[in-house]
């Protein structure tokens, strides 16, 4: 009894406002082809094979509720750097943190938001995790970018050539099945 009085304890004092939780498996670095649309892997393998080197595949879907604890997760915790935390992509309907609500985050709590900006990389200025992510839809993937900045630019070009498309500038891995894009997205963003 006196465990479980404990363990609720605890929990009230690590709950933290607008905080989407996630207990399941962390689906970073396993790669679910499962819910992508069947042109995807197509795709990826043209553009391995055309750009001539094995792609190191990061991520394909990724589920709306893990999308919205890691939105959740980096909107707190560029609140307490003193960041803004409000931009990104796809916020339309979405519900951001409130201020007035985590004003007083205990010690828990911020360690808390504190690790999960650790595991989830936050620390670097790219782009936020989208509000609602082409990754729950099927129609994207994160492959791993070379670093020097002419192969990486030849690598875009590659990409796009076989029909994805690199649309997100700020987010390096990332690429989308071009059909089910806007007709005026630019594919070549770095």
């Amino acid at each position: 009894m006196f465990k479980l009085l404990l363990a609720t304890a605890f929990l009230a004092l690590t709950q933290i406002p607008g905080f989407v939780e996630w207990n399941g498996p962390d689906p970073y670095p396993m790669v679910d082809w499962s819910y992508a649309k069947a042109e995807l892997l197509p795709l990826v393998n043209k553009f391995e094979k055309k750009w001539g080197s094995p792609l190191i595949i990061r991520q394909v879907y990724r589920s709306p509720e893990y999308g919205a604890h890691l939105r959740s997760s980096w909107e707190l915790w560029r609140w307490m750097n003193g960041q803004s935390f409000t931009e990104g992509y796809g916020c339309l309907g979405y519900e951001h943190i409130n201020p007035d609500k985590i004003k007083s985050l205990t010690y828990f709590q911020r360690k808390i938001i504190e690790s999960e900006a650790e595991r989830h990389a936050f620390w670097n200025d790219g782009t936020p995790p989208a509000c609602q992510s082409d990754h729950a839809l099927g129609i994207a993937v994160d492959i791993s970018p070379p670093w020097n900045p002419v192969e990486y630019r030849r690598w875009i070009k590659t990409g796009v050539s076989v029909g994805l498309c690199h649309y997100i500038r700020g987010d390096e891995p990332h690429w989308g099945i071009t059909a089910y894009l806007p007709p005026w997205t630019d594919c070549l963003a770095e």
